[in-house]
């Protein structure tokens, strides 16, 4: 029985020799895909791999596209909460708010994103597959089953639960694409305030008489590295920032993709100086100061402890 590879393989010749006709039109295939779900605690992850087959002037490639994606369970945050996260991270993925489904936002981003530029032709299973192969060996006899390919577009999207308490939580959705020449990489942050329903900028968290100390404070935490990678005369607030148990990291995606540079830069402004920042009644002056006298007190008596 033929397998599911090898009818892959023999189609991405096929394809080459219909292009060897001027009256042949070209198609491309692609193999069929699932969303599968792992259930975890309050998030749950959805993946799904796929790839197409397409020629390019005689020659096969295949593209592989990779989406994984980590969501609130139904019911784990409460329905504002639920809500506007999963409206945060559709907008970031596919550039709108209306369908808020885990498996939608995963199949709007592949047939918009992925699939969009391709004409498709899907092959469903072995028996159509045996007879698709059957009926064109019976005109190429002398077709060979062995033939190279190399990857020449393949695309990733990540969406990453970073830190979560009772207070906040924060998010990011990476989305990476490389072709034979480039690869681009744009990761987008933000961090959800639990406590008052919100999402939260710069405004939200420092005090008015240190923004700009704190604005300082960035500039001057970018290694030279991170500062020719990100090749811009200024750097200012950008909104694109996370908080964990390290203090509070700000992520620029930069312009300017060296080999020898990661296109995104993150840049980590200590706990302490964060602490010392804050505006009291934030989420993140309480994560960071009443936090850190428990981690004290766990220290003292050689225990872990977990703030939420």
């Amino acid at each position: 029985m033929m397998t599911a590879e090898k009818c892959r393989r023999i189609g991405t010749i096929i394809l080459t020799l219909f292009l060897l006709c001027p009256l042949a039109k070209a198609q491309v295939y692609i193999t069929d895909y699932k969303i599968n779900k792992t259930e975890k605690y309050l998030f749950s992850e959805y993946e799904t791999t796929f790839s197409t087959y397409r020629t390019e002037d005689g020659d096969v490639f295949v593209d592989e596209f990779i989406v994984d994606i980590e969501l609130p369970e139904k019911g784990s945050l409460d329905e504002v909460s639920e809500k506007n996260i999963y409206e945060k991270i559709s907008s970031i993925i596919n550039g709108n708010t209306k369908d808020l489904s885990p498996e939608g936002m995963i199949h709007k981003y592949i047939d918009e994103k992925c699939l969009s530029k391709y004409e498709t032709h899907k092959i469903k299973g072995d028996a159509e597959c045996n007879n698709f192969m059957s009926s064109i060996r019976s005109k190429n006899p002398m077709l060979s089953e062995e033939m190279l390919w190399e990857p020449a577009y393949y695309g990733i999207v990540t969406g990453k639960l970073i830190c979560q308490t009772n207070m906040f939580l924060s998010y990011s959705v990476t989305e990476k694409t490389c072709n034979a020449m480039t690869c681009i990489r744009k990761e987008t942050v933000f961090v959800y305030d639990i406590v008052n329903k919100r999402f939260l900028d710069e405004n939200d968290i420092l005090l008015p008489d240190k923004a700009e100390a704190y604005l300082e404070l960035v500039r001057s935490t970018m290694t030279r590295e991170q500062k020719l990678a990100y090749n811009k005369s200024e750097v200012n607030y950008n909104g694109n920032f996370y908080i964990d148990e390290f203090g509070l990291t700000y992520v620029f995606n930069s312009d300017n993709y060296l080999d020898e540079y990661d296109a995104t830069i993150h840049v980590l402004i200590n706990a302490k100086s964060v602490r010392l920042m804050t505006k009291p009644e934030s989420v993140v002056y309480k994560f960071f100061n009443i936090g850190q006298v428990e981690r004290v007190k766990a220290k003292k008596q050689n225990k872990a402890v977990a703030i939420n």
